[in-house]
Formats: structure tokens, sequence, C-alpha cells
């Protein structure tokens, strides 16, 4: 875990408005893509506390989320009552008042599925298969025991209790300084990344523009309104160029090459 995940499990502080239940269901108008716990953000503190968590952010329109439900059900039911391990899902789309949606964009997810596990006050992305038997055995290795964090220091290795040692020394204005710090950092790369897209993208609309250009010439060239009108008129239908068998590919690309 690096500084910056013990530096939010540091803050981590629990603000969660209950509703009753121990079981939610899924949102209400959203598709059940298992029959496992669905959280949200008014639910996350209080379903999560002291337990190592699994979770499936997902869309109910994401292809990949529904073929790989199956697998995630069997996987809660697996787990669903034991003492450590926490399997649950987030529907990302779930956009009521401190709904899953909020949860997602909390978390950082900007790709269905994302799959988090561990300290649910920091947890890490798992980048392991996504078939039953690579999560179920992820899981009984990791996911059953305590998540290091500051409540359960036994479950850190001694280099993790460093850490976690050196960050809670921090007076709360020296934590609040290091997090203005990233913040900014996190500005500027932001910054960059626009400058560089924008870039990319002007560039990309010109090489559209002069491309666009150059067939509308090849046209003029050959006179093709004309050649067109000739081509029905005899019936004949006006070829795909996808469709066009072009035996020198390789000679045109290199020549295209040539020409930029």
């Amino acid at each position: 875990m690096n500084s910056i995940a013990f530096l939010v499990a540091t803050f981590a502080v629990a603000t969660t408005v209950t509703d009753g239940a121990n079981h939610p269901t899924a949102p209400s108008g959203a598709p059940v893509l298992a029959t496992g716990i669905h959280l949200t953000l008014s639910t996350y503190d209080e379903m999560t506390e002291g337990k190592t968590v699994f979770i499936k952010f997902y869309a109910p329109w994401c292809g990949h989320c529904k073929q790989m439900a199956p697998a995630w059900e069997a996987l809660h039911m697996e787990y669903a009552d034991h003492d450590v391990a926490f399997i649950a899902e987030v529907d990302c789309t779930d956009d009521s008042d401190q709904g899953g949606d909020e949860l997602c964009e909390e978390h950082g997810v900007d790709g269905f599925p994302a799959l988090l596990w561990g300290n649910p006050g920091a947890l890490q992305k798992y980048t392991g298969g996504r078939d039953y038997e690579s999560m179920a055995a992820f899981a009984k290795e990791f996911v059953t025991k305590q998540a290091c964090s500051l409540s359960h220091l036994d479950s850190c290795s001694d280099e993790e209790k460093k850490e976690l040692e050196t960050q809670n020394a921090y007076t709360d204005d020296e934590l609040k300084a290091i997090v203005q710090k990233i913040a900014k950092a996190v500005n500027v790369e932001d910054l960059k990344h626009e400058v560089e897209s924008d870039r990319i993208q002007d560039e990309y609309e010109k090489i559209t523009t002069e491309h666009n250009a150059v067939l509308e010439q090849i046209k003029t060239d050959y006179n093709y309104p004309v050649l067109v009108q000739v081509l029905k008129n005899r019936g004949i239908a006006i070829p795909d160029p996808d469709d066009i068998e072009d035996d020198d590919d390789d000679d045109d690309m290199a020549d295209a090459g040539d020409e930029l």
C-alpha cells in the first residue's frame, strides 16, 4: 500500500446514514446482475466497517459486467457469512441521493467492471482474472484476512506499520498540507494532460480535414459524379472501396508513409 493510500486510511471518517437494512437490494430500476449486497455512498461505511472488502463497480449496460455476474454471485454466496471477507457490488448508474454513482466517483472508477479490494478506506485495484477460479483463489488468500489499517496494526507488515505510524504522527495541519500538496500536483498533471489532449485533437482534426480534401480532389480528377451516372445507367453497382481487392496494399502503405 502506498503513502497516499495510508493517508486516505488515516483520514477515513465514518459518515454513514443507515437505511435500516442489513442487505440492501439493487437500486430501484437497475437490473440486478447478482443477488449480492449492493452498496451506496450512504451505506458504505456501516456495511464495510471492520471488513476486508472485494467490490465490483459496474454499470447495468456493461457487457463484461453481465458476463462476469454469475462468477461474482457465486463468490458472494461463498463468503456471505464470513467474519472478515465482504463481497459486494456498486451500481455506478444509481444517481439517487448519496447513491452508487457518488461512491464510484469517490473511488475514481472510470471503467467497468472495476474490481477493488482491501481496507474500505484505502481500496486497491484487483488486476487478476475475472473468472470464478481466479477471483476465488485471490479472495481466499487475501480477502479472508484483516486488511492492514490503523485499527488492525497486527495485520500489517513491519514496513506498512512503520508507514502508518509515521503518517498518524503528523498533526492535523501537517496532514492537510500534504493533502494540499498532492491535490496541487494532481491538478498540474491534469492540466498537462488536458493541454496534450487538445493538441492531439487539433492535430487529428487537421489531418482529417486534409484527408477529406484529398478524397474530394480524387473524385474531381476522375469526374466522379458523371462516372456514377454512367454506372447507374448501365446497371453496374458502384463498388464499395472496402470490398476492392488490392494486391499492392504493402506498396500503398509505403507510398503513404513516404508522403508523410
